[in-house]
């Protein structure tokens, strides 16, 4: 079998192998010495000599990541076929190499191998007319030279330590000074094929981007420099929401929270409050929040701020929908202020939000009394009403010696003939009320107008309003 088609022979066992084996990224380092044993097919510079094969073992010491220094030695016994006349056929061949390797990643379990370096070749043969089998020495005829050698070739990962090796060595050859019956005289090299397996001590086991995972186990390659990673070889995520620690800028997220890409929980309406936490959600942009996520309400009246007109309103007041306190019967007096609530529309009233006794002191001197009122169609005042006479009580015993005419008028509803009797009753009902609180009732005289003198228009509900109303004429 020739060299060439051994050659292609090994190479489909390697196609095969790369093909078929299981296979696994080797990182020789510093100090990683290689074993290798295997065979050797040799084209010698000899005439007639036929390619032999032969037993070959390597060793190697890597210096560093990417270059080795190896030697290698084989031995093999060929035949000379077609020798010169008395030429005996045996002949052996034992070439040693010293060679540097330089080792090149090409996949993640292939590396190519390139090597230079020096051979001493040996070649004996049997010399004419000695009988086959003798052991004289002088039977034996010893060529030694020292030459270049170059190499290339590939080593396959099968495991972390074991690999399948595979190169082809051209070496620089003189055999043809010795003897030129033997030797050609017409090629200065020796061509050979080394195939092998190696195991490869002290190798690291690839770690691509250098997270201290091996990268057969690194579930996450090209973790950036740096990272902390797990057993995985995947950067530590501490709380679990799903962004690494060192892209994490809210750390201890509690579990089951839903987070945006920098690791914090996510904030739909951007109050600074995050979702889980937030109890109003979809809060309206710029409003002011409190821890809850809702907007502040600092008067605590249910209005929140941005739309309260009144921030300031007591606690426990009840308040309208823009946050002022309410004041039911439009007086001006807030309701929890008034002491007269349900004061008739346009009476005039003081700061407790009770009618003024003397609203109005006309150019007649009359004393009109606003808020003095009576049930519908009676004479019976009520409760408010009467509490607002009692407080003209006081403006009469200030002035004893004036006498007072107590007028009753309505509006202009009804007949003029009932309204006058109702005036009147209701005049009667007054001077009642101001004689049981101590005022004499000599100087107390009542008179029923009715309808008969107006102070407003009849035509609206205020001029009516101002129609009905009893009046405290001094009487000269």
């Amino acid at each position: 079998m020739t060299l060439s088609v051994r050659l292609r022979s090994a190479g489909s066992l390697f196609a095969i192998a790369i093909s078929a084996a299981p296979l696994f990224a080797q990182t020789p380092q510093a100090g990683t010495v290689e074993v290798n044993a295997g065979v050797r097919v040799s084209d010698v510079g000899i005439r007639n000599f036929s390619s032999v094969t032969s037993p070959t073992g390597l060793l190697g010491l890597y210096l560093h990541r990417n270059f080795a220094i190896e030697s290698e030695i084989s031995s093999a016994n060929g035949r000379v076929s077609n020798t010169p006349a008395g030429v005996r056929s045996l002949s052996s061949y034992t070439p040693i190499h010293l060679r540097g390797v330089f080792s090149i990643p090409v996949q993640e379990q292939v590396e190519l191998l390139l090597g230079v370096g020096a051979v001493r070749n040996e070649q004996r043969w049997l010399e004419p007319n000695i009988p086959v089998g003798a052991n004289s020495p002088q039977s034996v005829k010893k060529f030694n030279e020292y030459s270049w050698a170059t190499m290339i070739g590939a080593r396959l990962g099968l495991t972390d330590n074991v690999a399948f090796r595979a190169a082809v060595t051209v070496d620089g050859s003189q055999f043809e000074a010795a003897d030129n019956r033997l030797f050609n005289g017409k090629r200065n090299t020796n061509i050979g094929g080394q195939f092998g397996v190696s195991y490869l001590f002290n190798t690291k086991p690839k770690d691509a981007d250098g997270d201290g995972v091996p990268d057969k186990n690194d579930k996450c390659a090209n973790t950036p420099a740096g990272v902390a990673v797990d057993a995985t070889g995947c950067p530590l995520d501490s709380d679990r929401d799903g962004v690494a620690d060192y892209q994490d800028k809210c750390a201890n997220t509690p579990a089951g929270v839903t987070v945006d890409s920098t690791g914090c929980p996510v904030d739909s309406d951007k109050d600074g409050v995050a979702d889980y936490l937030d109890k109003c959600a979809n809060t309206p942009a710029g409003v002011k929040v409190d821890a809850s996520g809702c907007p502040v309400d600092s008067d605590g009246d249910g209005v929140e701020d941005s739309r309260d007109r009144c921030p300031n309103s007591p606690r426990g007041v009840k308040v309208n929908a823009e946050g002022c306190p309410l004041d039911s019967d439009g007086d001006g007096v807030t309701d929890d202020a008034d002491r007269c609530p349900n004061t008739p529309a346009g009476t005039r009233v003081d700061a407790s939000g009770c009618p003024v006794v003397v609203a109005v002191l006309d150019t007649a001197k009359t004393l009109v009394l606003e808020g003095v009122n009576f049930r519908t169609g009676s004479a019976a005042l009520t409760p408010a009403g009467r509490a607002m006479l009692l407080r003209a009580v006081e403006l009469l015993k200030a002035s004893p010696n004036v006498r007072v005419e107590i007028g009753g008028h309505t509006d202009s509803r009804g007949s003029a003939r009932a309204n006058t009797r109702l005036a009147l009753a209701r005049a009667t009902t007054v001077k009642s009320t101001l004689t049981a609180a101590g005022v004499d009732a000599g100087r107390l005289e009542v008179r029923g107008y009715g309808p008969s003198a107006p102070r407003a228009t009849n035509r609206t509900a205020a001029g009516r309003g101002l129609n009905r109303r009893v009046e405290l004429k001094p009487i000269r």
